[in-house]
């Protein structure tokens, strides 16, 4: 089962024009299924994020640009928040919910 490698670091989404919405988890594959369930329901958190989504559906990008600690998620989802510029995100500081297992 795919699902059950346990990754935990950095990843963006990304749509075929470039914009990019950066986030972090201590299992990344589960969070992306998460992105897509809330995303093909409508309900994701992220509007800008959802906006992408409904324009491009299954055209969007999923990527892990970085593999870290748990305890370095949020420093590095910040990074590279600013340095991919994640315009899609809701909000410009990293804030990680994901980082811990109750999640």
């Amino acid at each position: 089962m795919p699902w059950a490698k346990k990754i935990c670091g950095i990843y963006v989404i990304r749509t075929p024009r470039g914009s990019r919405y950066v986030g972090s988890s201590h299992h990344i594959l589960s969070r992306w299924a998460g992105h897509r369930r809330n995303l093909g329901s409508g309900k994701h958190h992220s509007p800008r994020l959802q906006a992408a989504y409904n324009k491009y559906g299954g055209a969007l990008i999923f990527e892990i640009i970085e593999e870290c600690s748990r305890d370095k998620l949020t420093e590095r989802e910040q990074f590279w928040m600013n340095a991919l510029g994640a315009k899609l995100n809701s909000n410009p500081n990293a804030r990680n919910f994901w980082q811990c297992p109750e999640y």
